[in-house]
């Protein structure tokens, strides 16, 4: 097993008072992620989520910014991650950022969604969703909803659109069981 993402002896594992039927969700984001749609998406969970669904969130270079706005709801971690670090070094000295290859394809600048669901999800063993810091939540989520989108043994889920002639997935909301 894999020891998790840790900060300061602080591990990730599930919060007691939600133990059982308890879920996790993760983001990330930058800065100016926070400031463009992270900060409403953080109230919109607030407001809309279900007490027992765990928020971890990490922030990069904005760790008291985004605790400033969501507080004690989410456990907000700063992406310190030292492989993260030496991808971008390797993406940079090779040319495969935006400027070189283009948004789309631009790893180094989606990297940090792929290093959040790691160390976010790896010491949990429930439910857990990745969700994009730009999706805000209109509505109340109830529990029995979020439970839904795992039918049977699913292990995998999200939004897929049908019917699109050519289907690209949201990768907005995943979810993993």
């Amino acid at each position: 097993p894999r020891a998790g993402y840790q900060e300061d002896g602080e591990g990730l594992a599930q919060d007691p008072a939600i133990e059982g039927r308890g879920m996790r969700v993760v983001t990330s984001f930058h800065p100016a992620g926070l400031e463009q749609t992270g900060a409403e998406m953080l109230r919109s969970f607030a407001r809309h989520w279900p007490e027992s669904v765990e928020l971890v969130v990490f922030a990069e270079d904005c760790v008291e910014d985004a605790r400033a706005v969501i507080g004690d709801r989410a456990k907000v971690l700063p992406c310190n991650w030292p492989d993260l670090v030496v991808f971008r070094e390797t993406c940079a000295k090779h040319g495969l950022h935006a400027r070189g290859i283009g948004y789309k394809l631009d790893a180094a600048r989606f990297a940090p969604k792929g290093w959040a669901i790691h160390y976010g999800l790896s010491d949990y063993a429930g439910p857990c969703f990745w969700l994009d810091s730009d999706v805000i939540t209109h509505a109340d989520v109830g529990e029995d909803f979020l439970f839904g989108l795992f039918p049977g043994r699913t292990y995998l889920t999200g939004l897929f659109r049908d019917g699109l002639s050519v289907p690209y997935t949201e990768t907005g909301i995943i979810g993993f069981n």
